[in-house]
């Protein structure tokens, strides 16, 4: 029998660096070198914090040039959920009536 040569050991992987969350604070192990966020929620969270003015100003910009369209969608769901609507009324006046 032949001996087999000995494998050299491999060297130990380098521990993964750990960062901690900039919205959350949560720590999590980054898969690439520039993530800040743990995950794309706290990311979208964060830039809806920093951004809210300029997010309302689109919202209000959008809704003003498309007024027509936002108001048959209402009317659609109103119509597509007429027995909704009558539950939840329902249940609110008797509540109010209990009082």
């Amino acid at each position: 029998m032949e001996d087999k040569p000995e494998k050299p050991e491999k060297p130990e992987k380098p521990e993964k660096r750990t960062k901690v969350c900039e919205h959350c604070g949560k720590v999590f192990t980054p898969n690439a070198n520039n993530q800040k966020f743990c995950k794309e929620s706290c990311k979208s969270a964060k830039y809806r914090i920093e951004n809210k003015e300029k997010i309302a100003k689109r919202v209000k910009k959008y809704r003003e040039a498309n007024k027509e369209k936002i108001a048959a969608q209402k009317k659609r769901y109103y119509q597509d959920n007429k027995n909704k609507f009558a539950e939840r009324t329902k249940k609110y006046r008797e509540k109010k009536k209990a009082k």
